[in-house]
């Protein structure tokens, strides 16, 4: 998939991950020319800077956002063997026992993490976040019986969903297709707003919004493309992120900021 006559052509422009810091602190101090952007998640734009990480760079000041490229809910999921199926089961196992829930997620700080804690302070249950290295070691440790439920994507389920060895049990936005039965924290008597988890394209804040402008609809055309909405639905189940505006772009990273620094101050989750 590609985006005809456009500058990402002929190795003209570069997207630098940013699942770290090294993507962001390159692309804040680059060349203001569209030829240099961040793929940035919600932890880098919204996360972090609620939890006070010390950076190099200020996701504020230092970046201009162009395109939200996708957005999806994470699943809480459970064995297949358990007898929890929605979230009025987790509140009548926690309140049957002395020792808290056990929630498995990738790292204090991390969106997992901050699910974990919110659940539990919305449910008004004791949970005990537990963190792992990867999704994958927190759901197998789901089928050895070592923990209780972990926080997931559905393309990291996947393999272990289809033997039902894992069953999801809720969302944190929106019932996916391919997981029906599971439904969001917001329709299983969450007073909540969409969690998703979300990526998108930015670049140096001084590229002019002319460029910013010319990138956001060559990358939106590729966003809505049939080829990523067969890939989107043959490994995640979620649909394609509609187009926004630059001017709309920029104020969905200020909402999502405001919403996770309250979600940080409400859950008291701290950095180590």
């Amino acid at each position: 998939m590609g985006m005809s006559d456009s500058s990402f052509h002929n190795g003209k422009a570069s997207a630098k991950r940013g699942q770290d810091q090294i993507g962001a602190s390159y692309v804040a101090t680059a060349p203001a020319d569209g030829h240099v952007m961040l793929f940035g998640s919600m932890n880098e734009f919204a996360i972090q800077p609620a939890l006070g990480a010390k950076t190099t760079y200020d996701t504020t000041r230092d970046f201009r956002p162009i395109a939200l490229a996708a957005a999806g809910p994470t699943m809480l999921w459970v064995s297949g063997d358990s007898k929890v199926k929605k979230l009025a089961d987790l509140v009548a196992l926690a309140k049957s026992r002395k020792e808290p829930v056990t929630c498995g997620h990738t790292g204090v700080g991390s969106y997992g993490h901050l699910i974990c804690e919110y659940l539990g302070q919305q449910l008004s249950i004791n949970i005990l976040s537990v963190p792992y290295r990867a999704t994958t070691q927190a759901l197998t440790a789901i089928i050895g019986g070592t923990l209780d439920m972990a926080t997931g994507f559905a393309q990291e389920a996947m393999p272990l969903a289809e033997g039902n060895r894992i069953v999801p049990i809720a969302t944190s936005s929106r019932a996916l297709p391919r997981f029906p039965e599971a439904k969001a924290f917001k329709d299983q008597g969450i007073d909540s707003v969409e969690l998703d988890s979300w990526a998108m394209f930015v670049a140096p804040a001084a590229t002019p919004l002319a460029v910013v402008e010319r990138l956001n609809k060559e990358i939106y055309a590729v966003v809505q493309s049939e080829e990523w909405r067969l890939y989107l639905a043959n490994t995640s189940g979620i649909t394609p992120v509609p187009p926004l505006s630059v001017v709309d772009n920029e104020n969905f990273v200020r909402e999502q900021a405001a919403l996770w620094k309250r979600i940080v101050q409400k859950t008291g989750v701290k950095l180590e």
